[in-house]
């Protein structure tokens, strides 16, 4: 025990400096997030003339037509957008790469499975998977946070191209694998991950056609066969209250496996986790904290000087300023995307009306949560409306072909900043502690999670129409972090 201990200073440190958002932009979450947000403010602003660029851009051009003359115009999978697509960082946030050795290890889809689970048939489960549900379960805000939650590499890999595309097929394969029957300890771990994957979708989804009584069976379930994130949640739920009578002796008993577990992992949630765990059990509430505190160097005074900053910091952040901000930031961000898109494809039939609404609601400094909510709504259907249109537009004229391009460019490195953005908030809300947390703050931060998927829409729209229009495009060069924290520092033994 005493080994696991060494680090908590470093960890009660780590979890200190991140909670502080608004104060600290110089720690290593939030400098990274106010990096991203530089980025961000400077993307309208940045255009494709790097004149190296333009010659590689032309070069591809005229190898990539020269190869797709005989591809199919009407289909999306066309060669030109494979060509410029392939093995880039950007593809892989947004498209679900299916490996074939990891799914010859998991169970066949069972529609019929998910079907009697959710009660729902395959169309209403398809409108189910398309919805941002409203959570009242600050432990699951988003079904990302737990990306990094599992033992397997097979459910790591199927979970993550769930995450990428939310569907059918691969939900059912999850359903699936989570009730195989095995004596394999090795596959005994793919089919508990499997387990505590399904439970997350169902808690994730429980107010919008999701089974939130098996979701917390099948969690409490996953957690009895000691599975890494499944053991986590039940912690959280015994110190905060969450359908348990706070215990935080049930509630270090559950996630101490987990946390030992998480000392060898080098991944944002084993922080998370890491400092999660050091909050609960040196907490007085917990009848053995002093036990912790002694044998962890400092620890008692590190947790109040902790416990001071959670407080000085929760009050700025609970009426979620900062996150609204972030939020209709992104937003904006996106409008002048689709409005540039809706502009040089001339597939804007809704074009001048979103302008007249875009440019009163995109123009405030300080804007309040009816406005980001008006923004947010008012973009997500002219986007709805443009991926309509830009469907029945074949043609394009030769002078728009630069402006596609520079479009596309634009797009891929918005897809990166709300990828890695969408990852800081949300592990800054796990690290600011769950019952600092209100619900205004966790529907900004869905906000900002649902960025992601949206301009990844955006870019798949225009790649579709890039096809059918003959314009090769290039992908872009867009370094993105899947690490948010600062790399663990290696214990001294």
């Amino acid at each position: 025990m005493t080994g696991f201990l060494k680090s908590s200073k470093i960890i009660i440190i780590a979890a200190s400096l991140s909670v502080m958002m608004p104060q600290m932009a110089t720690a290593d979450l939030f400098g990274d997030l106010k990096k991203l947000q530089n980025k961000l403010e400077n993307l309208g602003k940045e255009q494709s003339n790097d004149s190296a660029n333009t010659q590689k851009s032309n070069k591809q051009s005229a190898n990539t037509q020269n190869s797709s003359s005989s591809a199919d115009s009407s289909s999306s999978g066309s060669e030109a957008a494979r060509i410029a697509t392939a093995s880039t960082m950007i593809e892989a946030i947004c498209r679900p790469i299916e490996k074939k050795n990891i799914y010859a290890k998991l169970a066949q889809p069972d529609m019929k499975m998910i079907m009697t689970d959710f009660g729902q048939s395959e169309a209403e489960l398809n409108v189910m998977l398309s919805q941002n549900p409203n959570i009242h379960m600050p432990y699951v805000i988003n079904l990302g946070q737990y990306k990094d939650a599992f033992d397997s590499a097979e459910v790591t890999e199927l979970y993550g191209n769930f995450l990428k595309l939310p569907n059918l097929r691969d939900l059912a394969i999850i359903a699936a694998t989570s009730k195989v029957n095995t004596f394999s300890k090795d596959k005994k771990k793919i089919v508990n991950d499997a387990m505590f994957a399904y439970a997350l979708i169902h808690v994730y989804y429980r107010n919008h056609g999701g089974n939130g009584a098996l979701g917390d069976k099948l969690l409490l379930a996953a957690a009895k066969k000691n599975q890494y994130g499944a053991r986590y949640i039940e912690g959280v739920r015994w110190a905060n209250g969450y359908g348990r009578d706070v215990n935080f002796t049930n509630a270090v008993s559950w996630m101490l496996p987990t946390y030992e577990l998480s000392q060898s992992r080098n991944d944002d949630l084993a922080q998370v986790i890491g400092a999660e765990f050091m909050k609960i059990a040196l907490d007085s509430r917990h009848p053995n904290f002093q036990l912790y505190a002694d044998l962890a160097e400092s620890a008692e005074e590190q947790r109040r000087s902790m416990e001071q900053q959670f407080s000085q910091s929760s009050g700025n952040l609970t009426n979620a300023i900062f996150f609204r901000n972030q939020v209709h930031d992104l937003t904006v961000t996106r409008g002048r995307l689709l409005i540039q898109l809706a502009e040089v494809s001339n597939a804007g039939v809704e074009l001048e009306k979103y302008k007249a609404v875009f440019t009163e609601l995109s123009n405030q400094s300080d804007p309040s949560n009816a406005t980001v909510t008006e923004i947010v709504i008012a973009t997500n259907a002219f986007q709805d409306s443009l991926t309509t249109q830009l469907e029945n537009t074949a043609q394009l004229e030769q002078a728009a072909l630069p402006q596609v391009k520079s479009l596309f460019a634009e797009t891929e490195r918005y897809v990166g900043v709300a990828y890695q953005t969408g990852l800081g908030y949300t592990l800054s809300v796990m690290l600011l502690g769950f019952e600092n947390i209100d619900m205004e703050m966790i529907n900004l931060v869905q906000e900002v999670g649902q960025a992601r998927g949206r301009a990844c829409e955006i870019r798949q729209g225009i790649l579709n129409f890039a096809a059918r229009t003959d314009v090769a495009l290039t992908a872009t060069d867009v370094q993105v972090g899947t690490n948010i924290l600062a790399p663990r520092k290696k214990k001294k033994r």
